[in-house]
């Protein structure tokens, strides 16, 4: 008898964007560029993945553009901003 009881491994239980009905990375990636008020064209180093926190499935995206770095959680299911922060590189 198999029986996966919730432990905290989540390696296998990664959600997939393609089996369920969530969003699309690049749809999470664009929520994110327009809260922050700006074009794909001007993010780097863009890092996005799809994340599992307390039953609640999101995208965790990091990018940088011009003196600042981006931190977002976009929803999965919906592409509303959950949190983000941003902060001028400068301030180091």
């Amino acid at each position: 008898e198999d029986i996966d009881d919730d432990d905290d491994d989540y390696d296998d239980d990664t959600p997939s964007a393609a089996s369920q009905n969530y969003i699309s990375a690049k749809q999470a990636k664009a929520a994110a560029f327009a809260h922050a008020g700006i074009s794909a064209s001007n993010a780097q180093e863009i890092e996005c993945e799809l994340d599992e926190d307390d039953g609640k499935v999101h995208y965790n995206i990091e990018f940088k553009s011009g003196d600042y770095e981006y931190e977002y959680e976009i929803d999965a299911l919906n592409g509303t901003v959950i949190s983000f922060d941003n902060e001028s590189k400068r301030d180091d």
